[in-house]
């Protein structure tokens, strides 16, 4: 299950540099990540071990979403002001636009 949330977090992380992030791709590892905090909740027996087992899952989480986000925001894909550069045979073949 450990593994799957690690997987799912990278490929979340690939998808948002590519803007090929689909919704349901984040709902992967929370998924993973909630059934991973139940079961060590459930099996703590000690009242401060739940909290513990709850913790690190839940950083995970969430240091991937703000790794995608920041992906996202360098990569200027989040205001979808992304541009591919201009060739320079463009400029060479036509360096003036012409109306109409």
């Amino acid at each position: 299950m450990d593994l799957g949330i690690a997987v799912f977090s990278a490929l979340d992380i690939v998808l948002a540099r590519l803007d090929l992030r689909p919704r349901w791709v984040r709902l992967v590892p929370w998924t993973l990540t909630a059934a991973t905090v139940y079961l060590n909740v459930h099996r703590a027996a000690h009242r401060f071990r739940p909290g513990r087992h709850a913790v690190f899952p839940a950083l995970w989480v969430i240091a991937v979403e703000v790794a995608a986000h920041v992906v996202r925001i360098r990569g200027r894909l989040a205001a979808g002001t992304a541009m591919d550069r201009i060739r320079p045979s463009r400029w060479l073949l036509a360096p003036v636009r012409r109306p109409g």
